[in-house]
């Protein structure tokens, strides 16, 4: 498919960006999933309009960290709260090199702070990246737990990998050691759509480190 797509681009040079291409392949995707586990009716108009969004919202951010670049000194140190009435999970992984040992984490809380719940636990993993997607989707599977049981909506899932939240949201290829992984948790993302999963600073996660540390050790 990528070398159809090239070699059409060569031929047409008005054709979208490669960037849109794929986004609007994540968002039919998205729409895929939404079709057959939730019974969502396809909306091919919607597809576009957010790719369009997507799209324009990626070219605006890197404009603007071309003209004014995030300094990691810049960033905030603290978690910040979720909005008023929704709960954010926080989640965190690591590995034991030379193991095939890992631990993952998540804490759940509320606008006020507030810690409602959470898990921690010994996992098998093979690399850290293994380790922290794992932790994604331990994080998926307790918010879609959370919200059958408590009737309440967590609508922020964060995590401090940037490379992890990235495969997830399909914006980068993901190497063949998690690619199942990938599967099952983009999966999972798409049975929740009113999830934003979420990249934050360390500094934010220091709950879940923490926690992870803890399962080591």
């Amino acid at each position: 498919m990528d070398r159809w797509f090239l070699g059409y681009k060569s031929e047409l040079p008005c054709t979208p960006t490669g960037e849109l291409v794929a986004e609007v392949l994540w968002f039919i995707w998205k729409a895929r999933n939404g079709a057959i586990f939730q019974a969502k009716p396809p909306d091919p108009q919607g597809v576009v309009i957010k790719a369009l969004a997507m799209n324009e919202n990626v070219e605006n951010w890197s404009r603007n960290q071309q003209e004014n670049p995030v300094r990691a000194r810049d960033l905030p140190s603290k978690w910040l709260p979720p909005d008023l009435g929704s709960l954010k999970i926080n989640v965190d992984g690591a590995f034991v090199a030379g193991t095939n040992i890992g631990a993952i984490a998540g804490v759940c809380r509320d606008s006020s702070g507030v810690l409602l719940g959470g898990f921690a636990s010994e996992v098998e993993a093979q690399s850290a990246l293994q380790a922290k997607t794992l932790a994604i989707i331990e994080g998926l599977e307790f918010a879609a737990k959370w919200e059958r049981e408590k009737e309440s909506r967590v609508s922020t899932l964060e995590f401090d990998c940037l490379t992890s939240v990235q495969l997830l949201l399909g914006t980068d290829h993901a190497p063949w050691e998690v690619t199942v992984l990938i599967k099952k948790g983009q999966a999972a993302l798409a049975s929740l759509p009113h999830i934003c999963l979420t990249h934050c600073p360390k500094g934010q996660n220091k709950a879940t480190d923490w926690a992870v540390e803890a399962q080591l050790h």
